[in-house]
């Protein structure tokens, strides 16, 4: 799933198996600091992934994380990431008793993300000139969103 799509809005669009083998070994996707979450359809078939990272060593940690989505191609628009968003708010504010606060890092051009956040609760707090570097070395505008503990209970 991961290297049979391309991530248009990620700075490595293209990700190789070498790549992401690399990754799991030094512990990437599973840190203490860090969890990882698999995304699979009706028919048990594996159309994503969500890694939480920036967690803190432990649950008592007041650190602000942050989190990765990819939705394969086929299964976009169609209401995965909204439910994976949805998912990963419950995860962080049930699990990690002392968070306060999620955020969210976006392209300014990655509209569909920017809806599913809005829709889940998060607010746009920053714009970010230039501060996302594509990989053709290009520093494009991104934009830093936030939800807070109180904002998912209150839509609870």
């Amino acid at each position: 799933m991961l290297t049979n799509n391309k991530w248009i809005f990620h700075s490595n669009p293209i990700i190789t198996k070498k790549e992401i083998l690399e990754k799991i070994e030094n512990g990437f996707y599973t840190k203490n600091e860090t969890q990882s979450f698999l995304i699979f359809d009706s028919s048990k078939k594996l159309i994503g992934y969500y890694r939480i990272f920036d967690l803190g060593e432990d649950k008592n940690s007041d650190e602000t994380p942050l989190f990765d989505l990819r939705i394969a191609q086929d299964f976009r628009n169609k209401g995965v990431g909204r439910n994976a968003v949805r998912a990963m708010c419950d995860f962080v504010f049930t699990e990690y008793p002392n968070k306060n606060r999620f955020e969210a890092t976006t392209r300014f051009d990655n509209f569909a993300m920017i809806k599913v956040l809005e829709s889940c609760g998060f607010e746009k707090e920053a714009h970010y000139r230039q501060a996302w570097k594509t990989k053709e070395g290009e520093k494009v505008d991104c934009f830093g969103f936030a939800i807070l503990k109180q904002d998912c209970e209150s839509k609870s």
